[in-house]
């Protein structure tokens, strides 16, 4: 591990990418920190992804290093630990054929609210297709006014795919801001073409090419670091890559992030990506609580409905 506050998995044959992670209040996509020791409380983001021949699936939990049973999670860290966690629960529930994206965007809110904490402004869940991880039809969290205006309603459909990040602050606004930081995660713009004058421009653009494709990719995960950056200037001044920049949460305050990748098949949604290995009620203990009915009901439902026992259990109705 190259960067212990990020937890960044190097690239293998093109076929594991980086996705935006985050630690202690920074949110996605860098690690300014790589000589950062960890230390007993930090709040830590792990956010990595697979693919293969362009189909991704990516994940992301959170966790508190040096946490236990005997001695849990309290405090703020719980509290949007708790938020996040169930509302992923809810969200993998919600995301199913028919739905719309505003849905999700308001249960998370509520669910954020019930632990006194908020979704972080304008982070984004998007459809997935091969090579594409940030498709078109998209899901917003915790929107500006000006971001509600352009923003398109839309409904899940059968066979899509979707990457849904859930990230939630213990700010009291859940607004993030640019701060003085060099990312190092970055990736190619497919719908940009620009013919770069610099030779070694043009060598790491080639090796980008080669060892990521679409996806995000570490730029630790390049031959030669200093000879990258150098050469990332041109393609970045002209849009040929995009650099995920790196935001932040007020001091004093924490980010709990997860993220799974779920599609909807004709027999029910399916979750791709595992479910958190971290996460345990007895490690996390927030004195607040989710009281909302309808969420708490949901909870309790299976991500898959069991067809042949709901018709079996309409059969026994009626009979009876």
């Amino acid at each position: 591990m190259d960067a212990p506050s990020d937890i960044i998995v190097p690239a293998s044959a093109a076929n594991m990418n980086i996705a935006p992670p985050a630690d202690r209040h920074r949110v996605p996509d860098s690690d300014p920190s790589s000589g950062q020791t960890l230390a007993k409380g930090d709040v830590v983001k792990l956010h990595l992804g697979a693919h293969i021949d362009g189909y991704a699936a990516v994940s992301a939990e959170t966790l508190v290093v040096g946490a236990s049973a005997a001695e849990p999670v309290t405090g703020r860290k719980a509290d949007v630990l708790q938020a996040a966690w169930n509302a992923a629960e809810v969200v993998q529930r919600l995301v199913k054929v028919g739905n719309k994206n505003w849905t999700v965007t308001d249960a998370v809110g509520k669910i954020a609210a019930a632990f006194d904490c908020k979704p972080v402004e304008g982070m984004l869940s998007c459809q997935q297709s091969q090579n594409v991880i940030d498709g078109k039809k998209r899901i917003i969290l915790n929107p500006s006014e000006e971001q509600k205006k352009g923003f398109e309603s839309v409904t899940f459909a059968e066979n899509e795919v979707w990457g849904i990040d859930i990230l939630v602050s213990s700010s009291e606004d859940g607004k993030a801001r640019l701060e003085e930081s060099r990312t190092s995660i970055y990736q190619k713009e497919s719908t940009v073409t620009y013919q770069l004058k610099m030779k070694t421009s043009r060598a790491v653009f080639s090796e980008v090419q080669k060892k990521a494709g679409a996806f995000p990719f570490n730029i630790r995960s390049l031959e030669d670091e200093k000879r990258a950056r150098l050469g990332l200037q041109e393609a970045v001044q002209h849009s040929l890559v995009k650099p995920y920049e790196v935001v932040f949460t007020p001091a004093n305050t924490f980010v709990a992030a997860f993220h799974f990748t779920i599609a909807l098949l004709p027999g029910g949604p399916a979750m791709i990506t595992s479910p958190p290995v971290w996460y345990k009620p007895e490690l996390v203990k927030s004195e607040k609580s989710l009281e909302d009915a309808e969420f708490k009901e949901l909870l309790t439902k299976p991500l898959r409905e069991n067809k042949k026992a709901k018709k079996k259990a309409q059969a026994d109705a009626k009979a009876e």
